[in-house]
Formats: structure tokens, C-alpha cells, sequence
């Protein structure tokens, strides 16, 4: 779908689309990986060629507002939340 809009409906009006921004829900994260991205920090890979043209790079963000809420709802309901350097609480 994120293809089909950049392509048929962005680029054949005339603007192109330099990046792609998503509040994180796991069926976002699965469209970025299938447009080619990798959001792993051991091989971030944050970009795609656009699909209409391929001297283009076509950035995906996640939100940092929702991050930031995903973030505190979690510490609020579970109270804990573990890290690599240990405990958030």
C-alpha cells in the first residue's frame, strides 16, 4: 500500500515523498521491513529506494511522541522495564 501511494498517487501528482513516519505499531514495523529497512541497531538500515525512482532514498522515522508514550505507558503498567545496562523503574 505504502508503494502503491508513493508511487501512483504522490510521484504522478507531481511531489515526491522523502520520507515515510509511523508510531510503531508491530504492523508498521513488518511494512518497513518489507519496503526493505531494518530497524535492528546491529544492521540499521532506515531507508528504501523510492519506488518510482530509484536515484531516491525514501527515509522511515518512528515517531518520537509516540515512542515517548509507548515508553511511559509501559513503565506505568508493568513498572519495570528492563534494559541492556539493567532496571528502569
Amino acid at each position: 500500500m505504502v508503494e502503491v501511494s508513493l508511487k501512483l498517487i504522490i510521484h504522478e501528482a507531481g511531489a515526491t515523498a522523502m520520507c515515510v513516519v509511523s508510531d510503531g505499531p508491530s504492523v508498521h514495523l513488518t511494512m518497513m521491513k518489507e519496503l526493505g529497512t531494518n530497524l535492528n541497531p546491529e544492521n540499521l538500515t532506515t531507508s528504501f529506494l523510492h519506488p518510482s525512482d530509484p536515484n531516491i532514498w525514501v527515509q522511515v522515522l518512528l515517531d518520537v511522541a509516540h515512542m515517548l508514550k509507548l515508553m511511559r505507558n509501559s513503565l506505568s503498567s508493568e513498572k519495570i522495564i528492563l534494559s541492556p545496562n539493567g532496571a528502569v523503574q
